[in-house]
This record gives structure tokens, C-alpha cells and sequence, in this order.
């Protein structure tokens, strides 16, 4: 398939619809006002204010000479922009581009260079891109920008909506104020910002700076590869961590933070709830904490451990820590540990070991006690008002010490166990 000739006026009416607008290439087309398509981009790496100088971070300086017209993308408060500026010289060895004017710009605004767009026409170029709507600006290859004051720089770029930016390559940003940094990044809803490779922000006010990160929500942020931010300005900064809920942080690798103001420091180490802390020692490598605290004053309800910390005999020989991990099971709870407790009625008695540990009866006629969803290990308590002769035992159970006879106007109170598939009963007071 040859070139399209550029200097054919049926060819080109067809490229360009609209006010102000500019065609870089052949196969690109702008629709609007003052949109520009395709042509040759530059990266640029800083600007000198003073000198009116462009350095050059990424491109061809041959591409540029001096007379040419160069359209620039400095930064989304920039009310000028895209700009159009002429290039005064070209220095191809310092890889700086001298523009004929200053561009007026403040102090903030510079500061931004590092980030800027440029480009000039390059017949040679054919990759297509479109640009339409009003002061859009799509300079990289098959990349397309609408709307107004959109991007689109990366290689399939997409940008689309108010102020958004589709940077990276094949990248997709769509809304107001976003920004698609990354390859492959999506950047939707507003003001979010997806700079790592396969990144997602999703929101307001949301930043996935990892490669395959995800951010979600209002003001979350996920800076590490492969870290996940849900909710209300939740944070996860190290790698496979995770941060969901409100005001939560998971700032160790593989950390999970999950509830309202809770945090996991702790390599590997997971905490729900709310107002708590899980710290990053060794012993908590691998932890798992409930939080129940308050504001002012956070705790740990509960707290499993897989580890215990033992000191290193290599320590403090270089890279060696001063407490290393070892496996040491413990489950921690601040508070009662009480079993689940049921009333029966009077005329039945269902041990059922899958609703509870702990079961009340006042018997109103002879009942037998029936263990269901018991296993090797268990246990339990019966609490047994005014039983008198109305509680038949099983003959079956096996009890320690000898059997009692049951308080006709009174409380007893029972243990049960099962050892293998035997079940042992032992009276633990009767008043």
C-alpha cells in the first residue's frame, strides 16, 4: 500500500474538520477546535526558562529543525495549552531544541517538564491517530483523544473525557483528570492515576502506582506491584499487600489491612476490624489479629501466631537480624473466651456441637441428652435446673468418678468429652 501524498487538497479536506486544528501526518485526522494529530513525538526531560531550551529525554533530534513548527503538552492548568511554538535551533549532540519565545509559564507549571509532549510534523509517519473535539492532542501511534484538553501519547493510547491523559502504551484513560501512565494502565472516573504497568485506578482521587496494581474507591492508594487499595483512603505500599476499608494501611509485603483505621506492618500478616495494629516483629510473620479498640485507644481482641522470635547466634554479623522466626503455634484473646450457650426446652435435649458448646435445660419431662456433630477432642457443658429423675444419661457414657443423683430444686452443672468415639462425663458442682 503506497503513502498517501499529503499535498493532494481532496486527501487532506478529508483529515482535517474544524478551527485551528493540525494534521501531522498523512493518516492522521482532527475534528474541532485546536486539536492535533499525529506526527513525530518527542519525550521531553526539562526546560530552561531562561534559554527557552527543550531537553530532549526521548527521540530523533533529526526529526526537528529550525523553522518548524513544534506542538507542545506541558501540563492540564496550562490554559494554553496544546501550544503551538516555532523551533529557533536544534542542537543535535546536547539533544536541546531552542524554541523563538518564551512560554510564559509559572513556577508550578515548569516544575512539570519532566512530564511534557512534543511534536512536529513527519510525513514519513504512517501510523493513524485521531484527535477531536476541542484542544486535544493525539501524538502516538493509532492513539486517540477526545473530548477536551485530552492526551493521548502512548502507542494505542486512549484518552477520552476532560483533562485526561492515556500516556502508556496501549494504555486507557477516561473521565476527568485522569491519568494512564503505565503499559496497558486504565485510569477511570476522576482525578485518578494509573502509572504502573498494568495498573487500574478506578474512582476519585485514586493512585495504582504498581505494576498490576488496583486501586478503587476515593483517595486509595496501591504504590507497589501487585498491591490492592479498596474504600476510603486506604493504603497498600509493599508488595501483594492489600488495604481495603476505610482509613486502613497494609504497608508490609503480603500484609492484608482490612476494616476502619486498622494497620499491618507484619510480613505476611493479616488484621480485621477496627482502631488496631498489627506490628512488624518477627513473631508476627504470618500473624492474624481481630481489632476491637476505640479511637485513642486500639487493641487486638485476638491474635494467632505461627511463630515465636529466637535470637539469631549469628547476630550482629553484617545482613544477619537479631531475632529470627521459629514455628511455634499461639492463639491470644484479650478478654472472655466463652462458649456459645442455648436453652433447651424442657422436653428435649440436642447436644448439637456445630451451634453451640454450652446448653440449659429445666426439664419438664424425662429427656436423654443426644450428642450431634460431635468429634474426637470435643467438649462441652450442661447446666441442668431442677433435672431431679427427669435426666435419663446415656448408659454408654462413661463417667469420672460416679454418678450423681440430680437436685430436685438446684443446679447441676456437667462436663462431657470425646476421646476416640468414647464419651466420658464428669459432675463439675451441684448447688
Amino acid at each position: 500500500m503506497g503513502k498517501l501524498n499529503i499535498a493532494d487538497p481532496v486527501r487532506s479536506e478529508y483529515r482535517l474538520t474544524g478551527i485551528g486544528c493540525a494534521v501531522l501526518n498523512n493518516a492522521a485526522f482532527a475534528v474541532g477546535t485546536r486539536n492535533i494529530a499525529g506526527g513525530y513525538q518527542f519525550k521531553v526531560g526539562a526546560f530552561d526558562a531562561l534559554r527557552r531550551v527543550l531537553t530532549i529525554a526521548e527521540g530523533e533530534m533529526g526529526k526537528a529543525a529550525p523553522g518548524m513548527a513544534l506542538y507542545l503538552w506541558t501540563c492540564a492548568d496550562d490554559d494554553d495549552c496544546p501550544r503551538e511554538v516555532k523551533i529557533a535551533a536544534v542542537d543535535v549532540e546536547k539533544q536541546e531544541i531552542t524554541l523563538d519565545r518564551d512560554l510564559n509559564l509559572t513556577a508550578e507549571q515548569l516544575k512539570t517538564a519532566a512530564d511534557w509532549i512534543a511534536a512536529v510534523v513527519d510525513l514519513s509517519r504512517e501510523a493513524s491517530a485521531i484527535a477531536a473535539g476541542d484542544l486535544c492532542m493525539a501524538t502516538g501511534d493509532y492513539a486517540f483523544a477526545s473530548g477536551s484538553l485530552t492526551l493521548a501519547s502512548g502507542l494505542g493510547a486512549h484518552a477520552e473525557g476532560i483533562l485526561t491523559e492515556a500516556r502508556g502504551n496501549m494504555s486507557f484513560a477516561v473521565g476527568n483528570m485522569t491519568r494512564a501512565g503505565g503499559l496497558g494502565a486504565v485510569a477511570t472516573g476522576t482525578n485518578t492515576r494509573a502509572d504502573g504497568m498494568f495498573s487500574t485506578a478506578i474512582g476519585a482521587g485514586t493512585t495504582a502506582g504498581g505494576d498490576a496494581s488496583l486501586a478503587a474507591g476515593s483517595g486509595t492508594e496501591a504504590t507497589a506491584d501487585n498491591a490492592v487499595a479498596l474504600g476510603f483512603r486506604s493504603k497498600a505500599t509493599a508488595r501483594n499487600s492489600v488495604a481495603a476499608g476505610s482509613l486502613s494501611e497494609a504497608v508490609a509485603d503480603g500484609a492484608a489491612a482490612i476494616g476502619y483505621r486498622v494497620k499491618c506492618a507484619a510480613k505476611f500478616g493479616a488484621i480485621i476490624g477496627r482502631y488496631g495494629e498489627l506490628p512488624g516483629t518477627v513473631e508476627n510473620i504470618g500473624a492474624l489479629a481481630i481489632a476491637a479498640g476505640e479511637q485513642g485507644a486500639e487493641r487486638l481482641a485476638v491474635l494467632i501466631r505461627p511463630y515465636k522470635a529466637i535470637r539469631n547466634p549469628l547476630y550482629p554479623q553484617d545482613g544477619e537480624p537479631e531475632f529470627l522466626p521459629d514455628p511455634d503455634f499461639s492463639f491470644t484473646v484479650a478478654g472472655y473466651f466463652l462458649p456459645e450457650t442455648v436453652t433447651a426446652p424442657g422436653n428435649s435435649l440436642v447436644l448439637d456441637h456445630s451451634r453451640a458448646g454450652r446448653w440449659k435445660i429445666t426439664p419438664s419431662a424425662s429427656v436423654i441428652p443426644v450428642l450431634k456433630n460431635w468429634r474426637d477432642g470435643d467438649r462441652g457443658e450442661i447446666v441442668i435446673y431442677n433435672g431431679g429423675s427427669r435426666v435419663l444419661f446415656p448408659s454408654a457414657w462413661r463417667w469420672i468418678g460416679s454418678q450423681p443423683s440430680l437436685k430436685s430444686a438446684g443446679v447441676d452443672v456437667f462436663t462431657i468429652y470425646q476421646v476416640d468415639d468414647k464419651i466420658f462425663i464428669k459432675q463439675e458442682m451441684s448447688a
